[in-house]
């Protein structure tokens, strides 16, 4: 039997998941901070442009080479801080002087407080693992939200004011943990979806919109194309399961088989 799917029936999977996804119960894996707490370590840090790209305040700090100029950051940084923002520091287990840390030969923000600032936590359903960060938090009337047309503001707002989410969704595959789907939310530039190393969602740029002679379709479907036979399995299975664990409220029991050997049907994916 042949099953026939469009892209619109994958773009609304896709949806369906992210908003079961946004539903589980995540185990925070650091200090936990209010949402005004993460902004206010990241206003020491960063600031945005009205697309919501990154900028250090204190330079490109993953260059840094040596431990005397970390040394000389974190001084800069300190010098900076108010009171409140060196004790949220300290609530997440860092010394205030020592934002900054070399990690095998590079600069970058102290793992334990970076976690904190993205919110990481982890859930299990069935077989997966869930992981979970967010982005910068967003304010109101930033420019990140007031370049959008106001009819669409605050709705922006609602959904992205804790920072936009990224899931990353692991299994155990032959004995190896190994990354099959992952979201990031994009409020800018429409985000990424992945499937098993294929993207299937999300912004495909330009290339994306370009006809491929070799499959006669579009670029952004090749990928949906090459895993559409175990995805659409997985869909399925992947969506029961995590409305189970928020219907029950406790882990799931139910057994996932599908990591392992994924499930193949005829199916036919159409534009």
């Amino acid at each position: 039997m042949s099953i026939e799917i469009s892209s619109g029936d994958i773009d609304k999977h896709i949806e369906k998941i992210l908003l079961l996804l946004k539903k589980q119960n995540y185990i925070p894996q650091t200090i936990v901070l209010t949402t005004q707490e993460r902004k206010k370590l990241d206003e020491l840090l960063f600031e945005y442009n009205e697309y919501g790209e990154e900028k250090c305040i204190y330079g490109i700090y993953y260059n840094l080479e040596t431990q005397e100029d970390v040394d000389a950051l974190n001084q800069r940084v300190f010098e900076k801080m108010d009171d409140e923002t060196r004790a949220i520091i300290s609530k997440c287990g860092v010394s205030p002087n020592k934002v900054f840390s070399m990690y095998e030969g590079y600069c970058d923000i102290d793992r334990y407080l970076l976690s904190s600032m993205q919110a990481y936590g982890i859930a299990q359903v069935g077989e997966y693992t869930i992981e979970i960060t967010r982005g910068h938090p967003i304010d109101r009337h930033s420019a990140e939200i007031e370049r959008f047309h106001e009819d669409f503001q605050q709705k922006k707002f609602n959904r992205y004011k804790d920072g936009e989410a990224t899931f990353r969704v692991s299994c155990e595959i032959n004995g190896e943990k190994k990354q099959i789907y992952y979201h990031s939310e994009g409020m800018h530039f429409g985000g990424y979806v992945s499937f098993m190393g294929q993207q299937i969602g999300g912004n495909f740029g330009i290339e994306g919109s370009r006809f491929s002679l070799f499959s006669g379709m579009m670029k952004k479907d090749e990928g949906r194309a090459n895993c559409i036979n175990i995805l659409m399995p997985f869909f399925e299975n992947f969506e029961n399961l995590l409305f189970q664990e928020i219907a029950n409220g406790f882990p799931s029991t139910v057994v996932n088989d599908n990591c392992e050997k994924p499930q193949t049907m005829s199916l036919i994916f159409y534009l």
